[in-house]
């Protein structure tokens, strides 16, 4: 937002334009004074999503020829529905989480590690943990 030099932002800015990068929802006042000295004053309310973040943790290991589960827990901050891709075995996978923590069930070994996360309105943020899962041969 561009503004006259003689406007003055709520946020104590003396510029003609501010940045508003607080996550939360936050409204802002401009005051314009004209050269005749008439005063309008206008408002806008801006949200700001807090970034997402997941975080992937488990253990557990696998016998061969033995059928099996283990249950990986994924822990997301942000606002929800989050979107994550994570890394598998066989490949790379996408769902939808609507709650946190989240529990992702495998059934194979092998290494398992995000890859993205983003929330509801499209923000993307950072992701953590990585899974190895370890088969055992049982004679």
């Amino acid at each position: 937002m561009t503004l006259p030099a003689s406007s003055t932002p709520s946020a104590g800015a003396t510029t003609p334009s501010i940045n508003v990068n607080t996550p939360g929802t936050n409204t802002y006042t401009v005051t314009v004074t004209d050269d005749c000295g008439v005063t309008n004053t206008a408002s806008a309310t801006v949200t700001i999503e807090p970034a997402p973040t997941a975080n992937l943790t488990g253990t557990g290991f696998f016998c061969q020829d033995v059928p099996g589960s283990v249950n990986l827990t994924l822990t997301l901050t942000g606002l929800a529905p989050w979107e994550v891709t994570y890394n598998t075995p066989n490949g790379e996978v996408t769902e939808t989480f609507f709650s946190t923590p989240a529990i992702i069930t495998v059934t194979d070994p092998g290494s398992y590690s995000l890859v993205s996360v983003s929330s509801q309105n499209g923000c993307t943020g950072t992701v953590t943990g990585n899974v190895n899962l370890t088969e055992f041969n049982v004679n």
